[in-house]
């Protein structure tokens, strides 16, 4: 935040753009207070108290910017209502921090400012780079020549990374879940770590084989019947062109999906620093691959950039924690799970093309998969316990996400 308004008393931009970015700064510095503060209830394992907290900001925020613009504000006005919401919410999580674990003294204690920062710094450069491979592909689109030939009526670049742009939130709202069951998982895997290196590789491959079953595959298995649908629903028939990265996108997240469970074990079996160095080389490859797709292929070079580094990425984070933890720990997916999934294909695919009707063909072949995840028996008992345990804090870390 001190960075970006020292970037503001020195910017070339006019006054409505130092506006905004003036109000972002005020935004970012209270988010950084209420991310710490909510980072202490997650590792408490009290995830209704952000989940609280989340909704209170969501429901200021939606009704706030709503009146405002409603009454004839502009972007400007929304984002002071934002701001003025970050500011309440961060005042929220002080006092709430303040009445259940500090008092009413707040001290620094340099020796562990020290080690803390010692700990955190590889984790918010990999966040960096992290962020730097979800958006790079973006700006190398809308900059680099020859994204016209896939876009519409000759209008160039701008049309192509519209959809892409477009294609990305759709899964930047499915990330949601994934950040969630992160945030429910790291306690977990903390107190594992605690227990010993063999609960750590039991959590480890119960987790990876659970988001496989009930996360990646019923997405990889069911986004090519409603990606059109989710596309056309949320932005129109105009963006018909993000069907494709749509569901190129749809392989990448449902690898993204095992962060949820490689991260918090990656920071708590101290390998975060090494992954982060290869963090640089995921980032290099994607930005090679989008320059070599890119002025080919536009938005689905792209997107096939982002599915190749993201495969890459995951491959590594698997390679790190096989040497930490074995080959052993390697998850495995049950052939049981083969049946269910064929017959989900089949009604969806039934439902598709009888009824022409994709988001009944998505629900149909959901309903379908997860009904037959149980009923064949591939979720064993003890990973229904642990699922029933997880979804209460999903649900809570959802509502700290809202």
């Amino acid at each position: 935040a001190g960075l970006l308004v020292l970037f503001l008393i020195a910017s070339p931009f006019g006054v409505e753009i130092r506006l905004y970015m003036g109000v972002m700064a005020i935004s970012i510095f209270t988010v950084v207070i209420s991310d710490s503060a909510q980072s202490l209830f997650v590792a408490h394992e009290r995830l209704k108290v952000p989940s609280i907290v989340g909704s209170i900001f969501s429901g200021i925020s939606a009704i706030g910017g709503g009146i405002a613009l409603l009454l004839g504000g502009g972007l400007l006005s929304v984002f002071v209502v934002i701001a003025f919401a970050h500011i309440l919410v961060a005042i929220l999580n002080i006092w709430l921090v303040r009445r259940e674990y500090v008092g009413h003294r707040f001290a620094l204690d340099p020796v562990l400012a020290k080690s803390l920062m010692r700990d955190t710094v590889p984790l918010g450069l990999l966040i960096v780079l992290m962020i730097a491979h979800g958006k790079i592909d973006i700006l190398m689109l809308s900059k680099i020549a020859g994204g016209a030939r896939l876009a519409p009526d000759g209008v160039g670049e701008l049309v192509a990374t519209g959809c892409y742009g477009a294609a990305y939130k759709v899964f930047e709202a499915a990330a949601i879940v994934i950040m969630a069951v992160r945030g429910a998982l790291l306690p977990t895997v903390s107190a594992a770590m605690v227990e010993g290196r063999e609960r750590v590789r039991i959590a480890y491959s119960r987790g990876c084989r659970l988001l496989t079953l009930v996360y990646g595959l019923p997405l990889v298995l069911l986004t090519p019947f409603g990606a059109r649908w989710v596309v056309h629903l949320l932005f129109g028939a105009e963006f018909d062109l993000a069907t494709v990265p749509v569901m190129i996108l749809s392989f990448a997240y449902a690898l993204y999906a095992y962060n949820a469970i490689m991260l918090p074990i990656l920071i708590n079996s101290k390998r975060l620093l090494s992954f982060t160095f290869y963090g640089f080389l995921v980032v290099a490859i994607n930005i090679g691959l989008n320059w070599l797709l890119i002025p080919q292929w536009s938005l689905y070079g792209a997107a096939a950039a982002t599915l190749v580094s993201t495969i890459v990425m995951v491959l590594i984070k698997f390679r790190i924690l096989s040497q930490e933890f074995g080959r052993s720990a390697l998850f495995s997916i049950p052939r049981s799970v083969a049946l269910p999934a064929l017959i989900t294909l089949a009604v969806a695919l039934a439902v598709f093309h009888g009824l022409h009707a994709p988001a009944l063909a998505v629900v149909a072949g959901g309903a379908t998969y997860y009904y037959g995840l149980f009923r064949f028996g591939v979720i064993a008992a003890d990973d229904r316990a642990l699922l029933g345990k997880l979804g209460g804090q999903v649900r809570a870390a959802i509502g700290s996400q809202s």
